[in-house]
């Protein structure tokens, strides 16, 4: 009796399935065989078999797939193609779906391409991270290239239109056949002892074969570990090496790979002026701030000079006031001292019998009394009109100086004048108005 657990058929198959989606060996394998049974059907879907001379096996080919074969396969042709193994649910049967093909003398190229890579990559060889950036802006490129190619003209081309400040050194090599791998290797290490500031690696289009010595393993490591970065620009579009994968950076042609090595004249060009403009529009706003708090200062100096002008009238009218009342009292106290000493000489006229010297000397010195006392008030007074003309700013102007005023505002410097305005000079006795004829800077004019 049966105990364990029972399947279904459409799940048996959808477990087996999963088997293979997650077994490395059976996705994107590459397998070799002869064309049998092709059917090219309606859809644009292709159905065949692959066999040899012990097995064989059904495929099939998408048409999203089939439109890159860049041959037109028949029943017979040796192929080898890049599948993965899948069971066809309906019928129960093993299939590949084929993702790529090629005859098989190019496929077997292929076959030796992957396992190159395979090996490279498990080295690290491959790893994104070793990838240097190349330098913004290069002055001396080395191009390792054939000598007197259509590559090499092409990279000559594009760079001097693009950035023609970069001097290209050529460091010539045979970029084709046995001699190839060694010439080339050569020719990155003279690059890598130059001056230079990073290597394009570059060749023209050509088969399968004649780029194969950019798949030679020695080569690659070399690329690794240059001391210069690496650019590679092999063949045309669709071709892949294993020195574009080693390289710092891969284009698809000589011509693209000099445009990423190099930037544009024209947007440098425009980035540099952006820069200016922004420098410029800085340093104009600076400057107009600076002129506002120029101005801001200038009527600031402007109030205190009107001020100033304000305290010299008012300690002029002080000055005249402290001169009259000064003036007043000085009368009031002769006239009281001349009436005491009327009084006292009256007095003492009367007693100058009976003390006659002693009248005499208290008379003396009633007078040297009263004339010290006046001399010491007006001493005073002198002292106080002293201190008032030390303070008084007009006093400058009776030593034969001027005030220059233009549009209601005093001139401290030359440059503040316009000579297409008047001045008015204010002097001790008055103001002048005239019109300034010249401008002369310096500190000793006459």
């Amino acid at each position: 009796m049966i105990t364990q657990e029972t399947w279904s058929v459409s799940n048996l198959i959808k477990y087996i399935n999963n088997k293979f989606s997650s077994d490395a060996y059976l996705k994107n394998t590459m397998v070799k065989g002869e064309i049998v049974g092709l059917v090219k059907h309606s859809s644009g879907h292709w159905y065949f078999s692959l066999k040899d001379e012990k097995s064989s096996i059904h495929c099939a080919m998408f048409r999203g797939y089939n439109q890159s074969v860049n041959f037109l396969p028949k029943n017979g042709d040796e192929v080898v193609v890049r599948a993965s193994a899948n069971v066809f649910e309906t019928r129960g049967e093993l299939q590949l779906i084929v993702t790529e093909m090629q005859p098989y003398g190019i496929g077997n190229f292929l076959i030796q391409f992957e396992r190159i890579k395979e090996r490279m990559q498990e080295k690290g060889y491959l790893d994104e991270a070793h990838k240097r950036p190349l330098p913004p802006y290069p002055e001396r490129i080395a191009v390792v290239c054939g000598r007197t190619t259509h590559g090499l003209e092409d990279i000559r081309i594009t760079v001097s239109k693009r950035w023609p400040v970069a001097q290209l050194v050529e460091f010539s090599a045979i970029v084709q056949g046995k001699e190839a791998v060694n010439s080339i290797r050569d020719a990155l290490q003279r690059a890598n002892q130059s001056d230079c500031d990073m290597i394009i690696l570059a060749r023209g289009g050509g088969s399968i074969e004649d780029l194969w010595c950019f798949n030679d393993e020695s080569l690659a490591i070399d690329i690794y570990n240059s001391r210069l970065p690496v650019v590679t620009g092999i063949g045309h579009e669709p071709d892949i090496t294993i020195a574009d994968l080693v390289a710092d950076l891969r284009a698809a042609t000589p011509t693209a790979a000099a445009m990423k090595s190099v930037p544009d004249k024209v947007e440098v060009q425009a980035q540099i002026s952006g820069y200016l403009n922004i420098i410029e529009q800085m340093m104009e706003n600076r400057l107009n701030n600076s002129y506002q708090q120029l101005d801001y200062t200038n009527s600031v100096l402007d109030s205190y000079c009107l001020r100033i002008q304000a305290l010299g009238s008012e300690l002029n009218s002080y000055k005249n006031i402290l001169r009259l009342s000064s003036e007043k009292m000085l009368d009031d106290f002769r006239n009281r001292a001349s009436n005491s000493l009327q009084q006292a000489e009256k007095a003492l006229s009367q007693r100058v019998s009976d003390n006659g010297s002693r009248i005499t000397l208290l008379i003396n010195s009633l007078n040297n009394a009263v004339t010290h006392k006046l001399s010491l008030s007006e001493n005073r007074y002198d002292a106080l009109l002293q201190r008032l003309e030390l303070v008084n700013p007009l006093n400058t102007l009776k030593r034969g100086y001027a005030l220059g005023y233009q549009g209601g505002k005093l001139i401290k410097k030359v440059e503040e004048v316009d000579l297409n305005e008047d001045l008015t000079l204010r002097l001790q006795d008055g103001r002048i108005d005239c019109r300034p004829l010249r401008i002369e800077k310096g500190e000793n004019h006459g």
